[in-house]
C-alpha cells in the first residue's frame, strides 16, 4: 500500500476553492455596501474624489489649509478614483475592497507555496 489514508490532508486547497469561498463570504457584504459604512470609509472617498477631479495635483485644499496626499498611500485612492469615472465613488470603493479582498489570499497562498 503506497498512500495512506491522509493523504488527502498534505494536498494544498486549491486557490478556485479559497477565492470561492471568499466570494461567497465576503461578496454578500460588499453588495450590500457595508465597507462603505465603515469610519474610515468617508475618508478614503474623500481623498479618491480629490484625484477624480485633480489627478495630477497631490495638495488637497478642501481641508483646513490643505494637506498632501502623497502622506498616504496613493494607489487605493487612484483606483477608486479612476473606477468613479465608470461607477460613482462609493461604487468605486466597494469595487477596490473586493480586489483587495481577492487579492489577500491570493498572497496568502502563494507566499504559504514558498
Amino acid at each position: 500500500m503506497g498512500t495512506s489514508d491522509n493523504d488527502y490532508l498534505r494536498r494544498p486547497i486549491p486557490l478556485l476553492a479559497i477565492l470561492l469561498v471568499t466570494v461567497a463570504v465576503h461578496g454578500p457584504l460588499v453588495f450590500m455596501r457595508l465597507p462603505a459604512q465603515s469610519f474610515d470609509a468617508n475618508f478614503h472617498i474623500f481623498i479618491a474624489s480629490h484625484y477624480a477631479h485633480h489627478w495630477f495635483n497631490p495638495w488637497n485644499e478642501k481641508w483646513f489649509t490643505g494637506f498632501s496626499q502623497t502622506t498616504y498611500p496613493p494607489l487605493t485612492h487612484q483606483w477608486i478614483a479612476l473606477f468613479s469615472n465608470l461607477v460613482g465613488l462609493t461604487y468605486a470603493y466597494m469595487v477596490v475592497q473586493f480586489i483587495a479582498i481577492l487579492l489577500l489570499p491570493v498572497g496568502v497562498y502563494r507566499f504559504a507555496r514558498l
